[in-house]
């Protein structure tokens, strides 16, 4: 019965993840686009990230990157698919958290208040 609770929880933590990680890379595209469209008119293009809404990704990302590893080591031998896709989500979690550290500390970005 456990097994298919942290079965579960892995598979919907991959979901979440995969969601998260598609936003920071609509971000990203957005910038680069923005950055291309721009180019050769003085600062260039950029996006504008809010500081609250950082501030939000990152407790919710390393929340949820906590509870990806608690699924990690909760799960037994036995349960090898669940390990693997606690793996998956935590290794996205961390992923996403680097690629919208980049973003926000790159050029691309201005920091709103």
């Amino acid at each position: 019965m456990r097994a298919k609770f942290v079965l579960l929880g892995s598979v919907v933590l991959v979901a979440v993840a995969i969601v998260q990680n598609l936003a920071v890379i609509e971000r990203v595209n957005g910038a680069l686009w923005q950055r291309y469209k721009f180019k050769g008119y003085g600062g260039g293009g950029y996006i504008t990230l809010s500081r609250e809404t950082g501030w939000w990704f990152y407790g919710l990302s390393f929340l949820l990157l906590g509870l990806s590893t608690i699924c990690l080591r909760a799960c037994s031998p036995e349960t090898r698919f669940g390990r693997m896709l606690a793996g998956i989500a935590a290794i996205l979690f961390a992923g996403g958290i680097i690629l919208y550290t980049l973003l926000g500390h790159s050029s691309l970005n201005v920091w709103a208040r």
